[in-house]
């Protein structure tokens, strides 16, 4: 496994284990929405990166996961991670389970 996608993988774990110890049966949006933001923005700015990292804007280093659905609505997205781009160039593709061309 490469580092871009064990570093998603870790950072999926993470937030589905703090959600999991929140004690909510369902993730409502306000929740997801900060977890998200914790493993992003928050994250970026903690670290004194934020003036490059952090959040999609132009400029800022090319640092994305693209998941099928919508984390906000299902945590579990996270863990399907479909691209990694780093730094702008593609890291990590897969086709999706069946999906076929």
């Amino acid at each position: 496994m490469k580092k871009d996608s064990m570093a998603a993988k870790d950072v999926s774990d993470t937030l589905e284990l703090a959600l999991e110890a929140s004690g909510l049966e369902s993730v409502n949006l306000k929740i997801a929405t900060g977890a998200l933001q914790t493993a992003t923005v928050k994250s970026a700015a903690l670290l004194q990166m934020d003036d490059r990292t952090g959040r999609i804007e132009e400029g800022f280093e090319a640092d994305l996961i693209l998941v099928p659905g919508n984390p906000l609505t299902n945590i579990e997205a996270l863990q399907d991670v479909l691209l990694v781009m780093s730094d702008g160039r593609l890291a990590l593709k897969r086709i999706p389970f069946g999906v076929t061309d």
